[in-house]
């Protein structure tokens, strides 16, 4: 699950979403995304349903349910009124998160760190070539240095691109939250009808089990449960 969910992270943004539901739910079942589909399309009785996309791929038939779009915009209002059941707890809780992952201080000093770490290898291997070239060591002694230097190059590198990651994911995280708190400070009362902005400010994803429990997970982290 928690791979599929940082696999519709990166590619949210290489897919056009044309509806607020497009990349957001989650079967419990496989950790398939939710798609929409369109029953009696032709008729009176035309309706949108939401189910996972990989439902009927495969020897194991994913068993949790579908939903219709009235029904999922119904559970994300109760999940909402749950959710800001004390709001100005709320809102102070999203605060003191949005500053912790705004302070990136600690990150920032260790990433100059590998980054300064990372030149100094690298000129350590220009140096090694360079004797190597000059006949000034052995073909054995280089390619042991050789060998170490690239060694502690890939590792720092991997540690540098982590951190870089991490640091990124806190800033977006950060913002995420800001928004969230916006689109909730704009709230004056708890709204009776579907909002777009409403669920793209405040919901991360949604996950759909077999059993009907519909979970709604905030972007500050706070989950919901909800039925069917």
């Amino acid at each position: 699950m928690q791979a599929e969910l940082e696999r519709r992270k990166n590619s949210r943004t290489r897919h056009r979403q044309t509806s607020p539901f497009s990349g957001k739910i989650l079967c419990a079942d496989c950790g398939g995304i939710f798609g929409a589909k369109t029953w009696h399309s032709t008729d009176r009785y035309r309706r949108v349903i939401w189910q996972c996309n990989d439902k009927f791929k495969g020897e194991h038939k994913c068993e949790t349910p579908h939903l219709t779009e009235k029904r999922l915009k119904e559970l994300f209002l109760s999940a909402l009124g749950a959710y800001l059941s004390d709001r100005e707890t709320v809102i102070v809780r999203l605060r003191d998160t949005q500053r912790v992952l705004t302070d990136t201080d600690f990150i920032d000093e260790d990433i100059r760190t590998l980054e300064e770490e990372l030149t100094a290898v690298t000129e350590m291997l220009r140096l090694c070539i360079e004797e190597n070239a000059a006949n000034a060591t052995t073909e054995e002694t280089y390619r042991a240095t050789h060998a170490e230097l690239c060694r502690r190059f890939e590792e720092t590198e991997a540690r540098l691109t982590s951190l870089q990651k991490q640091r990124d994911r806190m800033k977006a995280d950060a913002i995420a939250i800001g928004g969230m708190m916006f689109e909730l400070g704009e709230l004056t009362a708890l709204p009776l009808t579907f909002d777009e902005k409403l669920w793209n400010g405040t919901i991360d994803h949604v996950i759909v089990y077999a059993d009907e429990r519909v979970v709604f997970c905030f972007k500050d982290g706070k989950e919901i449960v909800t039925g069917l």
